[in-house]
């Protein structure tokens, strides 16, 4: 007995749900270096499936494209965004938010990029974007085209799951972040909790070009008139797993406490008509929906005092601020892509060029073609089996034979930035073989052979940097090689 009652007060924490407790007091050891506040918005493609029935020739050129093209987008207006997940047609990003401003400009900017985007769809111009399809095809996916997009947003504070590990019941956590270490150089943070299960169920109560928030989320919106004016609160709907099975502010956004003074009406819960039909009966439920949803500011201010979530808001405030812009990282690694650039010539001693098609950037540049290098394959295997497909050639890279770990000579190494990352290159030099050169229309949509007295007529802007400077270390090397 004694013991039972030693195990009780060790554990009374856990069990005994106090209003301090509640509350989440902002001295909590939890508010610390190892939380964070990760604002988590998906968009999700509706009408995806009817698509797929209706343009079974396109659709998979389509749902890319859309996938791809959301994912330049928020990159680029997003910086520290990062793609979580892709489940199916839904795309999943987070960004870590280290100032209260960033919550407004955020939100701002995912209904911008909603609004922009559904827009492009609508009016066709996105389905102009698409290469490599007639504009015939394409004037018919305008005509065919049922899909949009929707979008969902929510926030929560997590905690580095390692933290907690050797003190499970010291405090009060809704959210944890853990590192899955896929392999030595590969690993990404995996999001559990409370707040992350709200997410996915929230993200099914929007609705084509809408914009579903989470209440946290929303009430920091709140606190400035411009955001809270653009809070509609659509229903309450009770949520599988959230809140207990009490009724969940659905707030559609769209860009427009104590006792003293309440008024009987007032003093009741804000999910009164679900709990018991008698609340109907007294008060009808249009003149309770009245106080609930013509104003959303007040309606969450009742809903934080009724949940008693006022420790929760101010923990992910708290957290926001002792972060002082320093920003984590979760999902990309330092992760190198290493391109192989080969510099194919022929027995003339002629240099083969080839200009780009259908890239995102240096789009109808000329350029030497390029693999990438694989951490399974020796890099002159990489080089030989990527421009015989997208050349149609056989080529033999210039090796250092004077080595016992016999490899390609480098020529020179280069950089190209691609949104927020820097790419990796090495140039080789290669002889072709064999084989009649035949492009593969996906990556390039010409191509030359030049001599060195073509080199200096090449137009600098129509080439990927510092090609004349490779072409004339090439044909140097060629020189060498031929004697």
């Amino acid at each position: 007995m004694v013991k039972e009652k030693e195990d009780l007060a060790k554990y009374k924490n856990v069990f005994e749900y106090t209003e301090e407790q509640d509350k989440l007091s902002l001295e909590s050891e939890f508010s610390s270096k190892s939380d964070s506040v990760v604002l988590f918005f998906s968009f999700d493609i509706v009408n995806s499936s009817a698509y797929k029935t209706v343009n079974y020739y396109g659709w998979s050129v389509v749902i890319d494209r859309i996938i791809s093209e959301l994912r330049m987008q928020v990159k680029h207006k997003i910086t520290r965004a990062e793609l979580w997940r892709v489940l199916g047609d839904e795309v999943i990003f987070i960004v870590d938010v280290c100032d209260m401003d960033s919550v407004f400009e955020y939100v701002s900017t995912i209904y911008s990029i909603l609004t922009n985007f559904v827009k492009d769809l609508e009016e066709g111009t996105f389905f102009d974007k698409i290469e490599n399809f007639s504009g015939t095809m394409v004037n018919l996916m305008k005509v065919e085209n049922i899909i949009s997009l929707q979008a969902c947003a929510w926030i929560a504070a997590v905690t580095d799951k390692r933290e907690i590990k050797d003190r499970p019941y010291s405090g009060y956590v809704e959210n944890l972040f853990e590192i899955i270490e896929e392999s030595k150089n590969i690993k990404f943070y995996e999001f559990i909790g409370v707040d992350i299960d709200t997410g996915f169920r929230l993200s099914e109560q929007t609705r084509e070009k809408r914009l579903v928030l989470s209440f946290e989320l929303a009430y920091l919106l709140s606190m400035r008139p411009e955001f809270a004016n653009r809070l509609n609160i659509i229903t309450y709907r009770k949520l599988k797993g959230v809140w207990n099975g009490s009724a969940y502010p659905i707030i559609w956004y769209y860009d427009k406490s104590e006792h003293e003074n309440r008024t009987f009406r007032k003093s009741f819960p804000f999910d009164a008509v679900d709990k018991d039909d008698i609340y109907i009966e007294f008060f009808g439920k249009k003149v309770f929906a009245d106080y609930m949803y013509n104003n959303a500011k007040s309606a969450l201010k009742k809903i934080l005092s009724d949940r008693r979530l006022i420790g929760k808001i101010e923990r992910i405030q708290k957290i926001i601020v002792e972060s002082k812009d320093t920003y984590k990282q979760f999902i990309d690694n330092p992760r190198l892509e290493l391109h192989c650039v080969a510099v194919c010539y022929n027995d003339e001693g002629k240099i083969l060029i080839a200009r780009r098609t259908g890239r995102e950037i240096l789009e109808s540049k000329w350029e030497f073609g390029c693999a990438k290098a694989n951490s399974r394959k020796e890099l002159a295997e990489s080089i030989i089996e990527e421009y015989k497909k997208d050349f149609g050639i056989i080529v033999e890279p210039y090796m250092d034979v004077d080595r016992n770990d016999l490899q390609p000579v480098p020529l020179a190494v280069y950089k190209i930035e691609k949104q927020s990352e820097l790419h990796k290159g090495i140039i080789f030099l290669a002889k072709i073989i064999s084989g009649d050169i035949r492009l593969d229309s996906d990556k390039h949509c010409d191509y030359r052979m030049i001599d060195e007295g073509e080199m200096d007529s090449l137009n600098e802007d129509e080439c990927v940097p510092d090609m004349r400077a490779t072409l004339k270390i090439a044909f140097e090397k060629i020189k060498g090689v031929s004697k």
